[in-house]
């Protein structure tokens, strides 16, 4: 099942961290979307806030809403705030949750009302979900690695571990942690927490439970390391919570103890709960923000009764010093958790990796085969969507070569008696339903959206006999250009399945075949496939060609990137010949197939080109233009998903989609910066291809900037400086003084546009005595021709070192 939270603050919509399976009130929901709204915001933009979601996660079979008590409060006065939220979500089953006399209920509003979903299973579920999307954070959670595992305070080895203290940075994130939490604490006001970290979510659970109709304030104590002696706690929990008067019972059970993992029950055992009752309260309860799951179930938390709002999975399960599976491997560094403030005992870890020939091999077969026939492009703007690297299917339909593979692929399914053709309406799906029909010699072919289907807003009207011949269909195959997400997979899913059930029909077989499959990861893969049910033994859903490819829109495509870069230069910079060209280039939206890198010479076109040619033999293959850079940035996201082994499982991914502390997967310098892969081109494009932190790491500055130096200093290198430039910009690359001296000494116009993107510093020798910046370069470029590059920036470093000395003088 999939469970959608929307979280605003973090700007994404994503599968809660904790896998979960089907509701056992209501076994056909497959999808929630959960929606803990803010009570920062007007209860009155609801609907507003609700639709901001993407449209696969309005589509999921419920939404519910959490409601703040204030919030709630304006919802009960305000009928038509709920109303609104149903018509955007086309009055699909909506649900809210909210305090009634201190305890959170669901409540149905509108839509269908699905048996069973209104019961206390379906709270537990949903806090299990919403609590941990917060106490999941990166930083919060230390991840699984195979080269490290932690040693927790308590000595024990965890693959992984958190801290959820560390998660909430914002009052909106407390307020969904005592959203859950207040309620367990009612009439508890004495708190004592297991770490320094959990004090801001113990004191806002007293502001929370106020709005509760709590009046009685709330003291907090907390543990100031996880070994700390017993009488030094007791004597500060004393003076904290005061003196307690034995006679008055009713304060004798308003103690509580919060941690923020259960994980062994030995520190509450022995030493938060014997705290407790020496301060003088006798009936305290524990709770914790998780619960780690136990080797076994004789711990030492076995006869305690500690609440958690959220479970982790397997990879947090503690294991004993002389037990550790991971130490028993040998090849798995130990890190060591701090006592006191639960940080890494150590620096960061680095990992570097390469592009391996195996890494390269799945996009160097793919893009050679339909090289030079316009299938590849990046900055390519398609149906109003943006693609950092895009695959064009319409040439590619014409290959013979795609032909053989395709009627290769889809033989195995000419014995499943598929009844019909089902594609979206766009030209390169239709003409590829046509050939898979022929192929398989099915004559039913139906052209229809997902929301068409049901009647809602489809680009071409759903005639009744469409539909009727979908109601007659067991088997239906959709045919589909590409897979990116399966968002539309999904959606043909759920609208298939709607129109079926509403006519009490039982489910086709949904059978589905791409001309490319271009999801992030194989894994992401698996996931799609897995919508129809496909196996090894039963496949259901096939591609014909299959290439892993970063689903960068313009937020993370380098030429948008550029763009923004050089719109920004000052009116006289940008206003130039060769930067004027370049806008012009990068604003088309057909995208590019050739002149993809920042151009720094002043040569003619031709030699330009010629130096952004690779050589023959590459692993890449032996191809050019957008066709290289889509293979070389497929060869990098291959590093990025994890793979599947022979064996059945995943192997950990070589580069992270995510920097994820105190882990940094950075790609070797020496494999492309230098050594390996050293034709400029493979540089540029694999620049093109990572993220700030695939490249850098703490503690690996200056080898970069050794590496950069080197480039700058070569005289064949000079067309890759506009390159290396842009990294710096961006943040890829550490600033490197080599190479702001190179570009200075380039020609004037480049010069200036290196300037304004750099470094002002590089201006030093200029401008002191009146004249303009670029007069004074032309003057020293001028003054210094004939003379060798690096003679010329040994020059220039002497000029720039005397006048310094001068201007430290005055």
């Amino acid at each position: 099942m999939q469970f959608y939270v929307v979280n605003h603050l973090l700007n994404r919509f994503q599968h809660a961290p904790v896998s979960t399976g089907e509701f056992p009130e209501s076994p056909e929901i497959s999808s929630v979307m959960w929606v803990p709204f803010p009570r920062s915001l007007d209860p009155n933009q609801l609907d507003v806030f609700v639709s901001s979601s993407p449209a696969f996660v309005l589509r999921s079979d419920i939404t519910v809403i959490g409601l703040h008590p204030s919030s709630a409060r304006i919802v009960q006065r305000s009928p038509h705030i709920l109303n609104d939220v149903a018509n955007r979500i086309e009055n699909a089953p909506l649900y809210v949750v909210y305090h009634d006399q201190g305890w959170p209920v669901i409540r149905h509003i509108s839509g269908n009302n699905v048996e069973g979903i209104e019961s206390p299973s379906t709270l537990d579920r949903i806090r299990e979900q919403d609590v941990a999307e917060v106490v999941r954070r990166p930083g919060a959670e230390l991840p699984r690695h195979p080269g490290l595992h932690y040693e927790g305070p308590n000595k024990d080895h965890y693959e992984a571990f958190l801290r959820p203290g560390f998660a909430t940075q914002s009052t909106e994130e407390l307020d969904r942690i005592a959203f859950w939490l207040a309620p367990m604490l009612h009439g508890r006001r004495n708190l004592l927490v297991d770490h320094w970290s959990m004090i801001a979510i113990a004191y806002h659970i007293g502001s929370y439970s106020k709005d509760l109709g709590e009046e009685k304030m709330i003291a907090v104590e907390s543990l100031r390391s996880y070994d700390e002696d017993i009488d030094l706690l007791v004597n500060r929990a004393r003076s904290t919570f005061g003196a307690i008067n034995s006679d008055n019972s009713s304060e004798t059970a308003t103690g509580a103890i919060l941690l923020s993992v259960n994980s062994s029950g030995r520190l509450a055992k022995t030493l938060l709960f014997p705290a407790m009752e020496r301060v003088g309260f006798e009936d305290s309860i524990g709770i914790a923000l998780a619960q780690s799951p136990s080797p076994t179930r004789a711990s030492a938390d076995s006869d305690l009764k500690i609440h958690s709002l959220t479970t982790l999975d397997e990879s947090f399960m503690r294991q004993s010093t002389d037990g550790c599976t991971v130490c028993g491997s040998g090849d798995a560094t130990l890190i060591p958790i701090q006592h006191d403030s639960y940080l890494l005992n150590l620096a960061a870890h680095t990992h570097s990796v390469s592009i391996t020939i195996e890494a390269a091999k799945m996009s160097r077969d793919v893009v050679s085969r339909y090289r030079n026939i316009g299938a590849f492009h990046v900055h390519k703007t398609h149906d109003d969507r943006h693609h950092a690297f895009f695959i064009d299917l319409e040439p590619v339909l014409g290959s013979d070569t795609f032909k053989q593979r395709l009627d290769d692929t889809v033989d195995q399914w000419k014995n499943e008696n598929i009844d019909m053709i089902l594609h979206p309406d766009h030209d390169s799906a239709k003409t590829l339903a046509r050939m898979v029909a022929n192929s398989l010699e099915i004559e039913c072919i139906v052209c229809a959206n997902e929301r068409s289907i049901l009647n809602k807003d489809g680009i071409q009207e759903f005639s009744d006999e469409d539909q009727q011949a979908l109601l007659r269909s067991r088997r239906v195959c959709l045919v589909d250009d590409a897979v990116i997400s399966g968002n539309r997979i999904r959606g043909y899913r759920n609208a298939l399945n709607t129109l079926r059930r509403r006519r009490d029909l039982d489910e086709c077989e949904l059978y589905c075949v791409v001309g490319v499959a271009r999801t992030e990861s194989e894994k992401a893969l698996m996931g799609v496939s897995d919508m129809l049910h496909h196996s090894g033994s039963k496949p259901r859903f096939l591609s014909v060609e299959t290439l892993f490819l970063p689903n960068w829109g313009r937020s993370e495509c380098r030429w948008c990137a550029e763009l923004r870069i050089l719109s920004n230069l000052p009116h006289d910079v940008r206003n130039r010949g060769l930067v004027l060209d370049r806008l012009e280039m990068l604003g088309r939206p057909e995208g590019l197939s050739r002149g993809l890198f920042f151009p720094w010479s002043s040569d003619d076109s031709k030699t330009v080109d010629r130096y952004w040619r690779l050589g023959r033999k590459s692993v890449f293959g032996e191809v050019q233009g957008a066709d290289l850079a889509v293979s070389v940035a497929a060869s990098v996201q291959r590093l990025r998903g994890r793979r599947r082994q022979s064996d059945g499982t995943w192997a950990e991914s070589e580069l992270d989609e995510v920097f994820r502390s105190p882990l940094a997967k950075v790609l070797d310098p020496q494999f492309y910066l230098s050594g390996r892969y050293y034709e400029p081109v493979l540089v540029a494009s694999i620049l093109r291809s990572s993220r700030r932190h695939d490249i850098r790491a703490p503690g690996n500055d200056s080898v970069l900037r050794d590496h950069v130096e080197a480039l700058a200093d070569q005289e064949s290198s000079k067309e890759l400086h506009g390159e290396l430039m842009l990294a710096v910009a961006l943040d890829q690359l550490p600033r490197n003084r080599n190479l702001e001296n190179a570009m200075a000494l380039a020609h004037p116009d480049i010069a200036a546009l290196a300037e304004s993107i750099a470094s002002p510093a590089i201006s030093v020798a200029a401008g002191r005595e009146g004249r303009s910046p670029p007069t004074a370069r032309e003057l020293l470029v001028n003054l210094m021709r004939g003379f060798s590059a690096r003679l010329q920036l040994k020059i220039r470093n002497s000029i720039e070192c005397v006048i310094d000395l001068v201007i430290d003088k005055r």
